[in-house]
């Protein structure tokens, strides 16, 4: 799946993805209120969602697409950061207008996991502390 290649190929060379609406589904998006996954996000779950780390630096990237259907698929993408082995699994929808998007994920980094209701729940949590 090219939306994750391409995700994750931004990681590899170092640049620091924040907004996360160009991977996102328009629900995912709408329920997080923003795609933006903040430094105070992150240290609120302990991790980058999307690397389990709030410093990656990966190696051993291996993506491989599971299930799919015309209108969903599974893609599971593992890899090491700093030695530590990471997996994730995400569940794409098929928008008409954006092509395949993460509608949910789940992950695992050593004996941390976290999945789409956590990240939502960080969100809500610092939104309602700002209010």
């Amino acid at each position: 799946m090219d939306v994750m290649e391409t995700l994750y190929a931004a990681y590899l060379s170092g640049v620091e993805v924040s907004d996360l609406s160009p991977y996102f589904s328009d629900r995912l998006t709408k329920e997080l209120g923003d795609a933006r996954i903040s430094p105070r996000i992150i240290a609120s779950m302990g991790v980058d969602p999307m690397t389990g780390a709030s410093d990656p630096e990966l190696t051993q990237l291996r993506i491989a697409a599971g299930d799919a259907e015309a209108e969903r698929a599974v893609v599971e993408v593992s890899f090491h950061n700093r030695r530590v082995p990471v997996e994730l699994k995400f569940e794409l929808v098929r928008e008409p207008v954006h092509g395949w998007q993460i509608d949910h994920l789940e992950g695992r980094s050593g004996e941390v996991e976290w999945n789409t209701r956590s990240i939502v729940t960080a969100v809500e949590r610092l939104n309602s502390s700002t209010e």
